[in-house]
């Protein structure tokens, strides 16, 4: 280990020299671009941008001899998530159309993976994807659109009945999901020290606010799926205008807290935060005055409604979640500038 002095060029440039052996063996020159990633311990991670070329391709091999499709599926997921570049599935007999389909099926769950290699006994997958084109603040953003969209078209189908819309959004719910699983590669990439495309200032403790508010938007997709489905059952039954009119308040506030809670994370806004929180008590007495109002309906109609109400109400607590991270999140900023 060598120790070097911290220089100040300009009164506020901060400068340490590289050794001058590393550099040399590195073949380093003049305007060559150099990353740096902050670490849990609080050190920095220094590398060329030319070592991102030299690396030697992660490889995961998997034996797929005597496995059920669902544990396979698992696997695949956890050796994506890691960041392995190639995925070699191989037997020592024939690989069952079950199992091709399983193959299959991931590649279609995950953004990235295609199927660059087929034989009877083996299978090879690539990750095309490049991490430095979405940084993990942008996939959020990209994740909450979609979520919501879903659930203001949830309402939009139960309002007039349409079964092929909401059809639709379960289908799109899938979506919600590939976004998820790139945003957790991307922060176990980042947690390991592989991910140097650092343009976005994204250190650790940023990465990890945006993930766990990434878990949250995949539930929130997961609620208008179960929405959707619910409607579906309804089929054409008709709903009371008055209990359809409570329903449309519990959406629009719900909705209203998801836009301030989003807004509170990336802007910083500690108010929007609040402003979301302290509106949960509104949602609850609009979920109970609709719970009340459904107990006069046919048992049919009353279950779905039931059902759809809860996921509605679930989806607001969701914004408080994401309330609440964010808050820490502005109040770890502020500490962090003032130290």
């Amino acid at each position: 280990m060598e120790a070097r002095k911290v220089q100040i060029i300009g009164g506020s440039t901060f400068i340490v020299s590289l050794p001058k052996s590393w550099a040399t063996d590195k073949k380093l020159k003049h305007g060559d671009t150099m990353y740096i990633l902050p670490q849990l311990d609080g050190s920095l991670m220094l590398r060329p941008e030319k070592l991102k070329d030299e690396e030697p391709r992660r490889i995961k091999k998997i034996s797929i001899d005597s496995v059920e499709s669902e544990h396979l599926m698992r696997e695949l997921i956890g050796s994506y998530i890691s960041g392995y570049e190639l995925i070699e599935l191989s037997t020592t007999k024939r690989i069952s159309p079950e199992l091709r389909e399983t193959i299959r099926e991931f590649t279609r769950a995950v953004i990235g993976p295609e199927i660059i290699d087929e034989s009877l006994k083996k299978i090879t997958v690539q990750d095309f994807i490049d991490l430095t084109d979405l940084s993990l603040k942008k996939g959020v953003r990209r994740m909450y659109l979609m979520a919501k969209s879903m659930h203001t078209d949830a309402f939009t189908a139960l309002s007039e009945r349409n079964t092929d819309l909401a059809l639709d959004i379960s289908s799109r719910d899938a979506e919600v999901d590939r976004f998820f699983w790139l945003i957790s590669k991307q922060f176990n990439l980042i947690l390991s020290g592989k991910d140097f495309s650092v343009k976005g200032g994204m250190d650790l403790r940023n990465s990890l606010n945006f993930f766990l508010v990434a878990r949250i938007i995949e539930r929130i997709g997961d609620h208008a799926a179960k929405i959707s489905e619910n409607i579906i059952n309804l089929k054409k039954k008709k709903i009371p205008a008055r209990t359809l009119q409570g329903i449309k308040e519990i959406n629009e506030h719900y909705l209203k807290m998801l836009d301030r809670a989003i807004e509170a994370m990336f802007n910083a806004r500690a108010d929007e935060a609040n402003s979301a929180i302290d509106e949960t008590q509104t949602l609850n007495t609009l979920c109970e005055a609709s719970q009340k109002e459904i107990l006069k309906l046919d048992s049919d109609i009353a279950i779905s409604l039931a059902y759809i109400i809860e996921s509605m109400r679930r989806t607001g607590m969701y914004a408080t979640d994401i309330s609440e991270i964010a808050i820490n999140y502005i109040v770890a900023q502020v500490k962090t500038k003032k130290g």
